[in-house]
């Protein structure tokens, strides 16, 4: 179950573009199905270009996460990256 990050935790958004439609499918499903993530991911595309967006709570879920998209997709790339740096307490 999907669990909301404290406010002052880190967190990043990766954004992968994938070959296409299909491998785009495959990685959302092996996503959904790796529960101990607790990532967020969804699926976009534009014109003849596929993505799937992937806001991940730890630098853990991060690493996992490029590892099963570059698996399912060597030809994947990281196309943007958001971070989120955490609040001091």
């Amino acid at each position: 179950m999907h669990q909301e990050p404290p406010l002052s935790a880190a967190w990043k958004v990766l954004v992968f573009r994938v070959s296409d439609e299909d491998r785009q499918q495959e990685v959302l499903r092996t996503l959904q199905r790796a529960d101990d993530l607790d990532v967020v991911a969804l699926g976009n595309h534009r014109g003849d270009d596929a993505f799937v967006i992937v806001d991940c709570p730890t630098e853990v879920s991060q690493v996992v996460v490029q590892g099963i998209v570059g698996s399912i997709d060597p030809a994947s790339s990281v196309s943007y990256m958001s971070v989120s740096v955490a609040a001091p307490t």
